[in-house]
């Protein structure tokens, strides 16, 4: 029997290290080809997706940028137009006060035209009476 227990216990122990695990490396995990596949699709869509939103980013500056540049165009615009609104009504008030002062001018000149009609008139009486006083004298 003593024969029949070492015969057990020799194919026990070179068996065993058949059934023990071999490798004790932690840094490595085994999973199905169809997990590992999808992982790596996942990674470069995640890294697609890293670059598109820098992209995104960027593009979002530039049209801040050129919005901001449009607002400053159209406040210009809106102060420039608010100015000449501002002049033409000064254009039209000057407008006024020269036809006021055209207007008296006018009033102005036709009492000289009188004055001087009236002038000439009394100018020539007088000449007539001295000339007819002369005469009978």
């Amino acid at each position: 029997m003593t024969k029949y227990i070492v015969v057990l216990l020799s194919i026990l122990i070179t068996s065993s290290t058949v059934f023990s695990q071999t490798v004790t490396n932690t840094n490595y995990i085994c999973i199905p080809t169809p997990v590992a596949k999808q992982i790596v699709v996942d990674l470069i869509d995640g890294d697609a997706a890293k670059e598109e939103l820098i992209l995104t980013k960027d593009l979002l500056k530039t049209t801040e940028k050129s919005s901001y540049m449009k607002d400053t165009l159209i406040n210009n615009l809106t102060t420039k137009v608010q100015l000449c609104d501002k002049r033409i009504g000064l254009y039209e008030l000057k407008e006024i006060e020269y036809i006021k002062y055209t207007n008296h001018i006018q009033n102005q000149l036709k009492k000289s035209r009188l004055t001087t009609k009236i002038a000439i008139v009394g100018l020539i009486v007088s000449i007539g009476m001295s000339y007819a006083f002369n005469l009978t004298h």
